[in-house]
This record gives C-alpha cells, sequence and structure tokens, in this order.
C-alpha cells in the first residue's frame, strides 16, 4: 500500500495507474498496513503522523526511479529532506 502526500489531483491519477503497473496499490487513507508513503513535501500533518507509526517516507524520485526501473526500489536512497520542496516566506518587516 502507497499512500502520497502533497501531489496534486492530476499526479495522483498519473502515479495510481503506474502503481498499479507495479502490481502496487495506492490508498487514500493512511493505515497501518501501509508499506511507504511518498511525499513531495514534509510539512503535513500526515507526514508526521506517519513519522509516529514507523512508515518508511520517500521522495518523489523513489515513484519515478521504480517506474523507470519496473519495479518498486529499495527506500534507502530516498529519505526526504525537511524542508525539500518547501517555500519560506518572511512578512512584516519594514526598512525603519
Amino acid at each position: 500500500m502507497i499512500f502520497l502526500i502533497g501531489f496534486s489531483q492530476q499526479d495522483r491519477i498519473y502515479f495510481k495507474d503506474r502503481i498499479h503497473s507495479l502490481k502496487g496499490e495506492l490508498t487514500e487513507h493512511l493505515k497501518y498496513n501501509t508499506s511507504v508513503i511518498v511525499v513531495d513535501h514534509v510539512i503535513s500533518e500526515k507526514y508526521r503522523v506517519g513519522q509516529e507509526m514507523q512508515i518508511p517516507t520517500v521522495t518523489r524520485d523513489w515513484l519515478h526511479d521504480s517506474i523507470q526501473k519496473n519495479a518498486f526500489q529499495p527506500h534507502d536512497k530516498y529519505h526526504p529532506l525537511i524542508f525539500e520542496n518547501c517555500y519560506i516566506a518572511v512578512l512584516g518587516f519594514s526598512d525603519a
């Protein structure tokens, strides 16, 4: 069972078909039988819950490489970085 965090609906549809072609299953709900979480960014309550449940978490590169190689790849090379794909805005400062 693969769970996606931070993906657009269009991406979810695209990846669902490819995951099925690899004999995998995409789930819409985070469960204890989820085998891997694929994240586009890690700033998410679902990411935190997945970490507490000790579910392996990987970047979308894992999914791309798995599709390209036609087999799910080991998780160890695909750990997400804390601020990967996040934007930081600083507001409320003045020149005075």
